[in-house]
């Protein structure tokens, strides 16, 4: 079992751990950034949490952190702190998988507002977003090179307008393709 909670660079520190593939991973998430959104802090190496919500990252941008490690997201705990995820090949029969917005659960501490917990005070500072996880980025890039590079051998060699009009249609098609799947997978704000 693998836990990060360090209050600041928690998603940063689970990216660059290599080679060590715990069945488990439970690590803090930001419950003050909504589900649907896709956020995290800028790295900083020397930067300390502040006190305020301006820490770690959203849990869909935990998620698809998770995705690309092998993981799969199975609980969340009450009082939302903590995300829990499970080697993605442990899980057939063992947990039913989710939707992100149906295990996310608010902050329940910190500040009441309207009756309603908030988390830590509000930052001044805004979060980065993470738009598609590093899988799906590389699976569309393996696409467009794979396209690109057939279409380089299939051309005449003295043919070159035709090639760069070619490349251009390509990348063309692909850039929109790229941009509906992103919007109905909900990777563009």
């Amino acid at each position: 079992m693998l836990s990060i909670d360090i209050d600041f660079n928690d998603y940063w520190i689970w990216k660059a751990i290599r080679g060590y593939s715990p069945r488990v991973v439970v690590i803090e998430y930001n419950s003050s950034i909504p589900p649907a959104e896709s956020k995290t802090i800028e790295y900083d190496q020397n930067a300390h949490w502040d006190g305020t919500n301006y820490f770690g990252a959203s849990l869909l941008a935990l998620t698809k952190l998770s995705k690309s490690k092998g993981y799969t997201l199975v609980a969340c705990d009450k009082k939302g702190t903590n995300a829990f995820f499970v080697k993605t090949d442990l899980i057939k029969n063992n947990f039913k998988v989710k939707e992100v917005k149906k295990i996310y659960n608010p902050p329940k501490y910190g500040k009441k507002v309207n009756g309603k917990y908030i988390g830590h005070p509000p930052s001044n500072k805004s979060m980065s977003s993470i738009l598609i996880s590093i899988s799906y980025a590389a699976s569309l890039y393996h696409a467009v090179s794979t396209t690109l590079f057939s279409t380089f051998l299939q051309a005449p060699s003295k043919n070159y307008f035709t090639l760069f009009r070619k490349i251009c249609l390509i990348i063309c098609v692909k850039k929109n393709l790229l941009l509906s799947l992103m919007k109905s997978n909900n990777l563009v704000e």
